[in-house]
């Protein structure tokens, strides 16, 4: 996974560390598409009691940002888990 440099600033403000990034990968995911963006799906996981979403550019496999999960994402990977 290519890293932007908007996604590492993102990072970085929301404190969100790389080994957080590998701890993410490394756990249990899910991937949903994006309402807005055909090219981007979103991967939802949950981080020591947080969810956090990383939204890729499907194409190039870029990340692009990462978040605090959304309710809606939140009961997906609830949804998906059971």
């Amino acid at each position: 996974m290519n890293i932007s440099g908007h996604a590492i600033r993102r990072m970085e403000e929301r404190g969100f560390s790389l080994e957080m990034l590998n701890k993410f990968l490394a756990g249990e995911i899910y991937d949903m598409d994006s309402e807005i963006e055909s090219e981007v799906v979103l991967l939802v996981g949950e981080i020591n009691g947080k969810f956090w979403t990383l939204v890729v550019n499907h194409s190039t496999n870029n990340l692009i940002t990462v978040r605090r999960s959304h309710k809606k994402e939140i009961d997906y990977y609830d949804s998906r888990r059971h």
